[in-house]
């Protein structure tokens, strides 16, 4: 079951990843549109206004696949000189306050964007909504938490064939 959801969850965190890539990419050709634009004289009106929400997707969709691949940053140069089983330990506790965290953060993200859907909030320049990048910050927190969640369960699960 768990080696199962396990994979489900890198297959979803993937599949957010490669959205946070699209997003950078139309970051990259609507600056280079702009440069463009700029030079024969002319801008794209609201294009920082646009840059700024796709980054929001950049970001909080690719959380839970750095989490996977373990690419975020992690000062463990001190715990290599305590034993295995406190390394263990610590490293769960870190992976629940995480867990904690980014299910807050998911959950009053949603929030948040019903509010934003609720009262029709769009952005300034361009007249967007804003709530479906909310609900992308939402999601990938929430895949994020997934990430986390399944290493507490695999922690836990080789703590305990461990003592065995």
């Amino acid at each position: 079951m768990t080696n199962t959801l396990t994979k489900w969850i890198h297959w979803l965190a993937s599949r957010c990843n490669w959205i946070s890539v699209l997003a950078i990419f139309l970051m990259m050709a609507f600056c280079c549109a702009d440069v463009f634009c700029r030079w024969a004289g002319q801008s794209i009106p609201g294009i920082y206004e646009l840059i700024g929400l796709l980054g929001t997707l950049a970001v909080s969709l690719s959380l839970g696949q750095t989490a996977v691949e373990k690419s975020h940053i992690a000062v463990g140069y001190i715990l290599e000189f305590f034993p295995v089983s406190f390394q263990r330990v610590v490293e769960g506790l870190v992976y629940i306050i995480g867990a904690f965290l980014f299910a807050c953060a998911s959950w009053q993200s949603a929030i948040y964007a019903n509010d934003m859907k609720r009262f029709g909030e769009v952005s300034l320049t361009l007249q967007i909504p804003l709530y479906p990048f909310i609900y992308g910050i939402s999601i990938g927190c929430g895949v994020l938490f997934a990430v986390l969640a399944i290493r507490i369960i695999n922690n836990l699960s080789t703590s305990s064939l461990a003592e065995n």
